[in-house]
């Protein structure tokens, strides 16, 4: 069996090799080359394996928060020398995702699979010595349910619908939720949700009554009985400690975040959170955020007093397609960019001054 390798982890790239071969095969193999005549209003795509086609054509980049000078220099030669673009434009996944929601200032929570950060902005410019990185994200609840789920049936075997070979026995339940992490993630998708808070209704709900049980398929026909490992998952993003991370959860660095930020600024960034990534996805993700930065709000703001809570500026906003909200942002920057050369690297500012060129416009082009 293949081994499966990740080639990011933490939001950045890790492993090039395998990096490029996803690029290869998607700029070479899937990616249309070119539009042919419509068609009845439709138009009609065409495709050439090889990479003649990307040498007059621009390429945007959306980069995370963590990316480092060296990271942006590597792969804008990669891809000015190997795939030939003719620009490229990097932009921080924070204003993308601010862009879509039509907005010059909030503070973008992402959560995607790899990588949580909370980035505040400020007139379309981010402030980067407020920014705050959470390493946990989408995959750490995927792991965090196998490890649940193992926890609760450990001698459980599983019958892969594969074949297995001659002598060889079944998975043990543990050893097959380790390894496929594809169908937790679906279970963790179709199934999961974020408590109200740690220890809260939802953990009395489930040891008194059978009301959040709910039952799952698994690949191979048997069925596995879901509890409390529904919402017990997703609480690694706001406590990490459950999973031995030493970073704060999401509400806490979101706090810090807008805190670290000046003054004159705050009221704005409190009232427009914006959530962006597929985690965020969860249900009862914005509702529990919401709830954690109103309760740090009394506490550190109000020193306790309920009657001023009437007047608290939090404001978590949940857009429809939030799972999307940096490929959206990209999109429509990249439309209204096209025709404004100051915003791109183009090929020839990199071979005419190769990476002290590119360092100097990395500063001003994202």
């Amino acid at each position: 069996m293949a081994e499966r390798v990740y080639p990011m982890r933490n939001g950045v790239i890790h492993n090039m090799d395998a990096m490029q071969a996803i690029w290869d095969y998607a700029l070479c193999k899937r990616l249309p080359s070119q539009v042919g005549p419509s068609r009845g209003g439709k138009a009609e795509w065409r495709y050439e394996d090889g990479l003649a086609w990307l040498q007059d054509r621009p390429l945007q980049l959306s980069e995370p928060p963590n990316v480092s000078l060296r990271q942006r220099c590597d792969l804008l030669e990669l891809f000015f020398e190997k795939y030939h673009f003719s620009a490229i434009q990097m932009v921080h996944q924070g204003i993308l995702s601010l862009f879509a929601n039509g907005a010059e200032c909030g503070v973008v929570v992402e959560c995607g699979e790899g990588l949580s950060h909370c980035t505040p902005v400020f007139d379309g410019c981010v402030l980067a010595t407020a920014q705050r990185l959470v390493d946990v994200a989408g995959h750490a609840v995927t792991e965090r349910l196998g490890q649940v789920l193992g926890q609760q049936q450990p001698h459980r075997r599983y019958q892969s619908r594969l074949p297995t070979g001659a002598g060889r026995a079944a998975l043990s339940y543990a050893s097959w939720l380790s390894d496929d992490i594809d169908t937790l993630r679906q279970i963790k998708e179709r199934y999961c949700y974020v408590a109200s808070q740690k220890n809260g209704l939802e953990n009395r709900l489930t040891c008194e009554t059978s009301a959040l049980h709910c039952d799952c398929v698994l690949p191979d026909g048997t069925s596995c009985r879901l509890g409390p490992e529904r919402f017990t998952a997703p609480e690694v993003l706001f406590n990490p400690q459950e999973m031995d991370h030493a970073c704060d959860g999401i509400a806490v660095a979101l706090w810090k975040s807008i805190e670290a930020a000046d003054i004159d600024v705050r009221a704005s960034l409190y009232d427009s959170i914006i959530l962006s990534g597929g985690s965020t996805m969860l249900p009862g993700f914005g509702a529990r955020l919401e709830r954690e930065m109103k309760s740090l709000y009394l506490i550190e703001k109000l020193h306790g007093d309920q009657t001023r809570m009437v007047r608290c500026p939090i404001r978590v906003k949940e857009p429809q397609r939030r799972q999307h909200m940096v490929y959206i942002g990209g999109a429509l920057l990249a439309e209204l960019s096209q025709d404004q050369p100051e915003r791109w690297i183009s090929r020839s500012v990199y071979e005419d001054g190769g990476h002290s060129a590119i360092i100097a416009r990395c500063h001003t082009t994202g």
